[in-house]
């Protein structure tokens, strides 16, 4: 699917470059044209009116004059010195003049119904020459057109330019092309790459999630159906596969609450109650909720300030979903942390950032472990994690909450000496 989209996008751009290109080849074409062939006809009709105006300046071109022998300079000797072609014809185009007949009469020529000046370019085939031919109505003092003088002048050099300037222009086009679409091919799979890593992450997102749902489902229908169909079992052997079904109805309710938290928080739903977040109150919150439960384990669980900042840790956010973020750090060190062990909380202050480690002695991480500690769904130890009664969803919930808030986690961790999570505010 994404290479097909990509083989389109990448045409599609390498059409649009060389549409422009065209339209850019078409008005520098047309610069050209102006600067060559315009410019030549600018003199040819100057050239025309000059003739038509001097009777002798007319007979020394019919005659094919040198530069040397014009009686004055009101017309550039260079100009009918390189007029190769001129004639007088009648209303009905019949030749009455002419300095090269055999070129006269080979040089088409068309009768202009109304008194315009008319450019035309021709080739002439036994020398291989381009020729821009004027013709010009000569009208009489009454109004009316009584012939026609025709000139013509050898554009071969500014043919050869405009000839070359397309060549150049064709060669860059076709290299142009090529290059577009590998330059497209390239673009687009970069532009693509998002959406590509996003939808593989849904499908993934979507197979774990069912995987995830279903294992619950299937753990309480069982318990129930057993204890359904040993209805004449004593009150307590019932109660063991109720309680067993109660137990995986409080994990999916949680798992359920997570996948809720990351679907709003992938379509951007979630809106902050930002204000002035004391974190050293918070953490001693956020602790005496698990100090409980770390005393059943024989953990130690304290919090750590530097109290030479001689500041208070306050911070600009959102004050529940940072409890939730202490809460999942906290949570995710009692679960991995042996008897004996210690999890510290600490804050500290460096420059303008303030420092948020949850730091354990546990099981720890290795660097593969620790390159994916923040993926959805991921679990290096299965049988461990289901154990615990952890999701898969926790970090992630925790990195989306750090990331919310403009700050950065990390982790940095190793095998069998412990974890420690980081947020930068």
């Amino acid at each position: 699917m994404f290479t097909k989209t990509r083989i389109k996008l990448t045409v599609l751009l390498a059409v649009i470059l060389i549409l422009l290109y065209a339209l850019l080849s078409l008005m520098a074409g047309e610069v050209v044209n102006t600067l060559t062939i315009g410019q030549v006809d600018r003199s040819m009709r100057t050239g025309a009116m000059e003739l038509l105006h001097h009777e002798n300046l007319l007979k020394l071109a019919l005659n094919q004059p040198q530069p040397d022998n014009l009686p004055d300079n009101r017309i550039s000797p260079h100009m009918i010195h390189s007029l190769f072609l001129v004639d007088i014809r009648s209303n009905n185009g019949q030749l009455l003049a002419e300095n090269d007949k055999a070129l006269a009469q080979a040089v088409p020529f068309s009768l202009s119904k109304e008194n315009q000046i008319q450019f035309l370019t021709w080739r002439d085939p036994s020398s291989g020459n381009h020729l821009r031919l004027i013709t010009v109505p000569i009208i009489n003092g009454n109004g009316g057109r009584i012939g026609f003088l025709q000139l013509g002048m050898d554009i071969s050099p500014q043919v050869q330019v405009l000839q070359k300037f397309w060549q150049v222009f064709s060669t860059v086009g076709v290299i142009g092309f090529v290059v577009a679409l590998l330059a497209g091919y390239y673009v687009s799979g970069r532009a693509l790459r998002p959406i590509k890593n996003s939808w593989v992450q849904q499908q993934r997102f979507v197979a774990d999630a069912s995987h995830e749902l279903r294992t619950p489902l299937t753990i309480i229908q069982s318990n129930l159906d057993l204890a359904l169909s040993h209805a004449e079992d004593t009150k307590v052997e019932v109660l063991e596969w109720v309680s067993n079904a109660k137990a995986e109805a409080r994990r999916l309710t949680r798992l359920t609450d997570d996948l809720l938290t990351l679907a709003r928080s992938d379509g951007n739903e979630t809106v902050l109650e930002i204000t002035e977040v004391e974190l050293s109150s918070l953490v001693m919150e956020v602790n005496d909720l698990f100090s409980p439960l770390a005393e059943v384990k024989q953990i130690q669980l304290m919090m750590e300030k530097d109290t030479k900042s001689g500041v208070d840790f306050m911070v600009k956010g959102d004050r529940a979903r940072l409890r939730q973020l202490l809460i999942i750090l906290i949570d995710n060190a009692l679960k991995y942390t042996l008897e004996d062990g210690v999890i510290k909380v600490i804050l500290s202050q460096q420059r303008h950032h303030t420092i948020l480690k949850v730091q354990d002695t546990g099981i720890g991480m290795d660097q593969k472990e620790m390159a994916h500690a923040f993926d959805r769904f991921y679990r290096a130890d299965l049988a461990r994690k289901r154990e615990t009664g952890g999701t898969g969803l926790g970090l992630s919930i925790a990195k989306w909450i750090v990331e919310m808030h403009g700050a950065k986690l990390t982790v940095q961790s190793e095998k069998g000496l412990g974890s420690t999570f980081i947020a930068t505010f």
